[in-house]
């Protein structure tokens, strides 16, 4: 089997890696409970400050520490990568998520409304809508009969 990406900047291997990439490198296959390092890290490694930042920010995320759990933060990446079209973005959200263990059936569900919504967007930009529904208007919507359902919903789920 070959790679259908060639990587364009050198990835740097744990064998060359400085004291402190290793380091990180080491924290990340425990944080994961992998035997290798990710690619996306070994990219970042050419820069110590790049990759320790990039790797505090992830840890941050998945241990809920940035306003949300680490569930929701996912399916918001993997939401951006499906419109992004960034294929090592898709696999890595939906592995975390299938960890988390959200269903194929799942996934599906939400790849159909992320596709839902991109259909929506790019009708209304190329139809140059002006925006009518916006942020002064949650109040009165929040008494519709759709919304009213949608926190019972959400409060149940919760």
């Amino acid at each position: 089997m070959t790679d259908a990406f060639v990587p364009t900047v050198k990835l740097i291997s744990e064998e060359e890696a400085s004291d402190e990439v290793r380091q990180i490198y080491n924290e990340i296959k425990e944080f994961y409970n992998l035997d290798f390092v990710p690619q996306q890290y070994r990219a970042l490694a050419h820069n110590v400050d790049h990759l320790r930042e990039d790797w505090q920010i992830e840890r941050a995320w998945y241990e809920g520490e940035l306003g949300m759990d680490a569930k929701t933060a996912d399916i918001i990446g993997l939401t951006v990568a499906a419109t992004r079209a960034c294929p090592y973005c898709i696999n890595w959200h939906t592995t975390t998520l299938k960890a988390a263990g959200m269903s194929d059936a799942d996934i599906e569900n939400l790849i159909n409304v992320v596709s839902l919504a991109n259909s929506g967007v790019t009708f209304v930009t190329g139809t140059q809508l002006t925006p009518d529904i916006t942020p002064g208007l949650a109040e009165r919507m929040a008494q519709s009969p759709a919304m009213q359902s949608e926190r019972k919903r959400m409060t149940r789920a919760a």
